[in-house]
């Protein structure tokens, strides 16, 4: 009986043991992103929720990213892979109970080289020691041919990951809490852009109120704060930023109102102009700057 009993004890352990292990079902497979090169999602699922361990080699470098969010199908945008090189991606899954699971080949990913209009670059010196973590997000612009590249360096100056900005002469990204980019865009849009290029939400602004490209914010309460172009008829303007007695005239003066829309539906909130809370008509060194004349020049906002 006692026999027995251990045997039974001892297969239900080994049957619980065998029920807790992970297994890959389907994939893992891996898709190149169209607009982001150096991207691509990683797609698998498996028997139990788990989660993704992955480990790349290019032939140079070996490194590793470790995702944490549990689920049975699994979508994971991979990024940081460098140009030109060939990628072995290994990928192991874990449960909850740390069992784990390794796939039984690697992916391969060859990525291409840099586009030929991309902005050629140049390290002239780094400590890594010294610097932040992370990746060092910019827009760059090659002006001859134009191209316009939203970019990811590492701290070695090597790009690991853009995508083609949405129009010519963008300026500024900043990067959201959900991991995505925000743009403001020259053609008078915002845009949330995902790791693999691709557009996840777009905002129209009010057609009074065109975006100036220099900033824009999303706020944590549902709107968007952005600076706006609006031109103004200002009357008794100085005609010459030289001659006290030079005669009075009307001119045409760009303000840079402060502008709040909402993040849900882009109706217009509130309005803030620099114009009306300043001297319209003050000589400033950008007055020579630009038609209209550009007395604020305004370029960011906090």
């Amino acid at each position: 009986r006692w026999l027995l009993k251990l045997s039974v004890i001892i297969s239900f352990f080994v049957a619980a043991s065998r029920a807790e292990a992970v297994t890959i079902l389907t994939g893992p497979t891996f898709t190149p992103a169209a607009n982001a090169p150096l991207a691509g999602l990683l797609t698998l699922t498996t028997d139990t929720s788990s989660r993704i361990s992955v480990q790349v080699t290019d032939g140079t470098n070996t490194w590793r990213r470790d995702f944490y969010d549990f689920a049975t199908t699994q979508s994971v945008p991979l990024v940081g892979f460098k140009p030109g090189r060939t990628n072995s991606i290994m990928v192991t899954v874990f449960d909850k109970n740390q069992n784990a699971f390794t796939a039984t080949k690697p992916l391969l990913f060859v990525t291409p080289q840099l586009p030929s209009d991309f902005p050629k670059s140049t390290l002239l010196t780094n400590v890594p020691s010294l610097m932040e973590p992370g990746y060092s997000l910019f827009i760059v612009r090659n002006r001859l041919p134009s191209s316009n590249y939203i970019t990811m360096m590492n701290n070695s100056g090597e790009v690991v990951w853009y995508c083609p900005a949405p129009t010519d002469y963008d300026l500024d990204v900043t990067q959201l809490a959900n991991g995505d980019l925000f743009v403001p865009d020259n053609s008078n849009h915002f845009y949330e852009i995902n790791m693999l290029g691709q557009i996840a939400e777009s905002w129209n602004v009010p057609r009074a109120y065109p975006i100036n490209i220099h900033d824009g914010i999303l706020t944590d309460h549902g709107t968007i704060l952005y600076l706006g172009n609006s031109n103004v008829q200002v009357t008794n303007f100085p005609s010459s930023v030289t001659n006290s007695n030079a005669p009075l005239e009307t001119v045409t003066v760009n303000d840079n109102p402060v502008v709040e829309i909402s993040a849900t539906n882009s109706a217009l909130l509130n309005v803030w102009s620099p114009l009306a809370l300043l001297d319209p008509t003050r000589i400033t060194y950008l007055t020579t700057y630009g038609s209209p004349i550009d007395n604020l020049h305004a370029n960011a906002l906090i």
